[in-house]
């Protein structure tokens, strides 16, 4: 399993946490089709930029980091 993989439930328990403010989109790159399709075998991702590099981050990073955009956004807007 990839170091990512193992950090999977910090960043699914962390989106969750706020709801419809929030999309969580796992990609299962282990499908050779998956990870054709994006290049990399792992990596987090906030509105389309990356995250950070090197080992996973921790539980209270994460939730930091989406706590901030979360409270960016106006529930009244559509997800687009």
């Amino acid at each position: 399993m990839a170091a990512w993989g193992v950090a999977l439930p910090f960043f699914m328990r962390a989106a969750a946490e706020f709801g419809d403010k929030v999309r969580f989109n796992a990609v299962d790159t282990s499908d050779p089709a998956a990870f054709g399709e994006w290049g990399i075998a792992d990596g987090l991702f906030t509105d389309g930029k990356p995250v950070r590099t090197g080992p996973p981050p921790s539980y209270d990073k994460i939730r930091k980091k989406i706590a901030r955009r979360a409270q960016k956004i106006n529930p009244f807007d559509s997800p687009g």
